[in-house]
């Protein structure tokens, strides 16, 4: 079995984004067995894409554009935020199913009332 945690970003396009650098700073910092990748995912190719992350180990991924809409469709269980406002930002992947949530909400009040 392999101990390294395989996580990412997936998006289109995703160069730009800081993810990886920031989340592989707190992982060496914290001497944690993991990568976080950034992974483009054209949105025609999103279902192929996010079967292919399941089969090399991933064990989930936060979304963004173009992604957060259309990946709620291939979850197999969303909450009751993600459902609320219809989009989905984390997914985690546990036993080859996807459960997609929605933290920008919870981060977004956090921001507001802390202001």
């Amino acid at each position: 079995m392999n101990d390294l945690i395989k996580t990412g970003v997936i998006g289109y396009p995703i160069n730009h984004s800081k993810s990886p650098l920031i989340h592989n700073h707190w992982i060496e910092t914290y001497l944690c067995k993991g990568k976080y990748y950034a992974v483009p995912i054209v949105l025609d190719s999103l279902e192929e894409g996010v079967r292919q992350m399941v089969k090399d180990g991933f064990q989930g991924f936060n979304v963004t554009v173009p992604h957060k809409q259309s990946i709620m469709a291939l979850c197999d269980e969303l909450d009751e935020t993600a459902k609320a406002v219809g989009a989905v930002n984390t997914v985690v992947i546990k036993d080859g199913k996807l459960s997609g949530m929605n933290t920008d909400v919870y981060g977004f009040t956090e921001n507001i009332k802390n202001a």
